[in-house]
């Protein structure tokens, strides 16, 4: 069962139209799912996003919406593990 994750990295800074990639490290096991989350939101797979593995979170191009506290959540039966990360815009 999940007990504990971490987002690596936990804070990055992106340029515009580069790309984005956050992996979501999740201690225990078994996992079912992986949900990735931005700003409290859902985040899913369309367009400049893909979820790929389902631990790994790619955004490309980047844009300036793009800034903020992502979070991956992991469970398994009723345990829960969670961690986040600060994305922030370069100077591009």
């Amino acid at each position: 069962m999940p007990r504990s994750g971490q987002v690596t990295p936990r804070q990055v800074q992106v340029d515009a139209g580069g790309r984005l990639e956050l992996k979501c490290h999740v201690s225990g096991s078994p996992v079912e799912a992986v949900i990735w989350y931005k700003d409290g939101a859902e985040v899913r797979p369309e367009g400049r996003v893909s979820l790929r593995p389902r631990d790994t979170l790619r955004i490309a191009p980047v844009v300036a919406s793009d800034a903020g506290l992502y979070q991956c959540a992991a469970t398994h039966a009723h345990q829960y593990a969670h961690a986040h990360a600060h994305v922030t815009l370069g100077g591009k």
